[in-house]
């Protein structure tokens, strides 16, 4: 992954879709803006709800004008968003969470990514 760019792509888990998203270390009002442009686009061809990844195991920080813009895209997109994985090793991800439940969507966590790793692949609904 770069450390200049969101990363966005559809993965598919135990036959099911998923939307994962793998933040930078940092992720400033530029890259933010830029991974809303994708996510936004990515969103129009989608048909049905999504279930999305949030991989922040690599983030140590945000901005706030990036967590802001990132909350209004998350607002715009609650009808199309199932639930919300968060992925991350640190406390300040993991607080982050709070954020989610405010938008209407489930929003599931794990804090251990190496947890995530072992079982990301043996998962049978994520959802649940």
């Amino acid at each position: 992954m770069q450390e200049n760019i969101v990363s966005i792509n559809f993965i598919a888990k135990n036959n099911k879709e998923y939307l994962q998203f793998d933040f930078p270390s940092h992720l400033s009002e530029a890259i933010a803006s830029n991974a809303i442009e994708r996510w936004n686009e990515k969103m129009k061809v989608n048909n049905t709800k999504v279930s999305i990844i949030y991989n922040c195991a690599k983030m140590t920080g945000f901005d706030t004008s990036a967590r802001r813009i990132w909350q209004d895209t998350m607002k715009q997109h609650k009808n199309q968003i199932d639930v919300i994985w968060l992925v991350s090793d640190n406390t300040f991800s993991r607080s982050s969470e709070n954020y989610g439940s405010s938008y209407w969507v489930p929003y599931k966590g794990y804090q251990d990514h190496e947890r995530y790793k072992r079982l990301r692949f043996t998962i049978k609904n994520l959802s649940e």
